[in-house]
């Protein structure tokens, strides 16, 4: 059965990230609708999804898992997962970048090309992540611990738990 759920949930993740390659082509951001082909487009926004969707994909699982107390502290997560990943992944869409352009950014364009992948990573993040986040607790666990047993029930642990199964027998 989990198989089955895994094979399901990275279907549904990479329809939607060819969905996501789909529009990026469409509209072809960083200068690649001037720049490439409509097919060379394609071939750039997969590989770039791929290549920068990577050190994105790792640091907000990390910290989506690790600080997914409420609602409010996965979303900050998932966007300071963004961020932090997206160092990397700028100079992966550079990379990829000149290798189908054929032409370099320089450094100077670096922080301009980091706004531009935090801001198409945070969207491809929360469509991919939002079913997980929209689950999340708008209380934090801390305030949802049962209250302390009261006289009447310590009374009761001191009897034995009934089976529903043992007690026909």
């Amino acid at each position: 059965m989990r198989k089955i759920y895994f094979k399901i949930g990275s279907l549904r993740s990479s329809i939607r990230l060819l969905i996501a390659a789909g529009v990026l082509t469409y509209t072809g951001p960083f200068g690649t609708y001037d720049a490439l082909p409509l097919i060379g487009r394609l071939l750039f926004w997969v590989a770039a999804i791929v290549v920068a969707g990577g050190p994105i994909h790792v640091c907000v699982h990390f910290l989506t898992r690790k600080f997914n107390q409420t609602r409010r502290s996965a979303i900050a997560s998932l966007f300071a997962g963004v961020v932090i990943g997206s160092i990397p992944a700028t100079a992966a869409v550079m990379a990829v970048f000149a290798y189908f352009v054929g032409r370099s950014f320089d450094m100077v364009t670096y922080p301009v090309m980091w706004g531009n992948v935090v801001i198409i990573g945070l969207v491809i993040a929360v469509i991919q992540l939002w079913p997980r986040i929209a689950h999340s607790s708008t209380i934090p666990a801390t305030k949802l611990r049962p209250p302390p047993p009261s006289d009447e029930t310590s009374h009761k642990s001191d009897l034995k738990p009934i089976v529903p199964l043992l007690s026909k027998m």
